[in-house]
């Protein structure tokens, strides 16, 4: 029977504990190979390695727009490699890593086992999300206020709308006619959109939208 090919592996987390770990973990039985592991992904474009990689593994504590960052360059620089990140995800949070094209969601009390299937999965091209992490955005104990933001987040907005929303939020508090020229689109499609996401997410304006979007983790 001909060798399998270990799956190669970057991981970046922020704890040297848990990169041991998971690499002493990961590599038992020869199915998976971890050729690089960072404590913060700054360095990983100089550093990554010239026979390339199958999967990364990011992980997410405050540094959120940092990790959503890297996803986006490893997704356009190497579109081949599979993205998986660990982190604590709210609704809203977790559709803008999908949004990203991320692989994998999974959260960071995910055991080894399901982990490594995840991986796997993701370096084929697959998609992957457990419900622990469900699970944990349903039991969470919230304040008055972000049990609110919560309930409105379950709101659908479409990937347009969600995007609209996202460029709303920006620090520079940008106008209609700015964000339709970044997004080349009509500046009346989207003042349309804005509405639909006002109405959904039950905001009134634009600051009441970044206040939301803060308090989910949004932004």
């Amino acid at each position: 029977m001909p060798a399998i090919d270990p799956i190669t592996l970057v991981i970046v987390h922020a704890s040297e504990l848990v990169r041991e770990g998971f690499r002493r973990v990961a590599e038992r039985g020869g199915l998976v190979q971890v050729v690089l592991d960072l404590a913060h992904g700054e360095g990983l474009g100089a550093l990554w390695p010239k026979d390339g990689v199958q999967v990364v593994v990011l992980h997410f504590d405050k540094s959120v727009q940092v990790v959503l960052e890297l996803v986006a360059w490893v997704r356009h620089r190497h579109p081949g490699t599979g993205v998986l990140v660990l982190g604590e995800f709210t609704p809203m949070l977790a559709e803008r890593f999908r949004l990203a094209n991320a692989h994998a969601l999974l959260h960071p009390n995910t055991p080894c086992p399901e982990l490594l299937k995840a991986v796997d999965i993701a370096s084929r091209g697959g998609v992957y999300g457990n419900s622990l992490m469900l699970g944990v955005l349903q039991v969470k104990k919230l304040a008055p206020r972000t049990v609110l933001a919560e309930q409105r987040s379950h709101a659908v907005l479409t990937a347009r709308e969600m995007r609209v929303a996202l460029e709303l939020c920006d620090p520079s508090a940008p106008t209609a006619q700015q964000v339709c020229v970044k997004l080349g689109i009509a500046e009346g499609t989207v003042c349309s959109h804005r509405a639909n996401i006002y109405k959904k997410l039950q905001v009134n304006n634009q600051t009441g939208l970044v206040h939301l979007a803060r308090e989910l983790g949004w932004i």
